[in-house]
């Protein structure tokens, strides 16, 4: 049995005939993944969760998670999804970032999700994606993305290789009509960097595939010009679509 399996496994013992959907998002749907990717899950659920489930499903994430990939997780609810509206509603979602869990908010990434969710096409449990999920505006979809280019300071340091990549996918997302996976976001962007800033988005690549360890301590100077300069990029973009 697959992560994933496990997953849908333990979703449908929790919320049995209420279990509407259960649909893979992110890079491994839209042709990219590697062994660093997340496993990135959303669920649909006919009705909230109890308190009782509440903590059942933290404990299906948790044990699901890490095994062997980091597992993002969002249980949404039916009704709420349409009509659409922007910060979607949430009932429950967890990450490595947030192992406690959350519940009952919005958030403005479920415009990226429902988005990468349609484009990938593909149900673990349920019904085809479009039969339960509106599209989204793109204007939602890209403040959705542009919601990663205000963590680049906090997280350049430790978390080098995949705010390289975030930033070459949202660069390519506001730029173009595309929903991109990070491999394909990568290729879009290297062929438009200079050339003094592709050593850079090489070796996020590289590792990401799992072709080199994740180092950077060469590369320390050069990151933080490629970040400038790929967020400049970026801003100008989005100040052109909000134009």
């Amino acid at each position: 049995m697959t992560q994933a399996d496990r997953l849908v496994h333990g979703l449908r013992d929790l919320f049995g005939d209420d279990l509407v959907g259960v649909y893979l998002h992110g890079s491994e749907v839209l042709g990219g993944g590697g062994p660093h990717s997340d496993l990135d899950v959303i669920a649909i659920s006919a009705r909230r969760a109890t308190p009782g489930e509440r903590a059942r499903l933290l404990e299906l994430c948790r044990a699901v998670s890490q095994q062997p990939r980091p597992l993002e997780f969002d249980v949404v609810i039916a009704s709420e999804l349409r009509p659409w509206s922007h910060p979607a509603p949430y009932d429950f979602h967890f990450s490595e970032l947030q192992k406690e869990g959350a519940g009952h908010g919005t958030n403005r990434d479920l415009a990226s999700v429902v988005t990468m969710v349609l484009a990938g096409n593909t149900a673990l449990h349920g019904p085809p994606p479009a039969q339960v999920f509106d599209a989204v505006p793109r204007a939602d979809y890209h403040d959705a993305i542009l919601k990663d280019t205000e963590t680049v300071e906090e997280y350049l340091p430790w978390d080098t290789r995949n705010v390289i990549l975030t930033l070459a996918r949202v660069w390519a997302g506001v730029a173009s009509e595309s929903v991109h996976s990070k491999e394909s976001a990568a290729a879009w962007t290297f062929e438009r960097l200079p050339a003094e800033h592709r050593p850079v988005l090489e070796r996020a690549v590289a590792i990401y595939r799992g072709e080199e360890d994740d180092r950077w301590d060469d590369l320390r100077p050069a990151i933080d010009a490629y970040a400038a300069y790929v967020l400049s990029e970026i801003r100008a973009k989005a100040a052109l679509s909000l134009g």
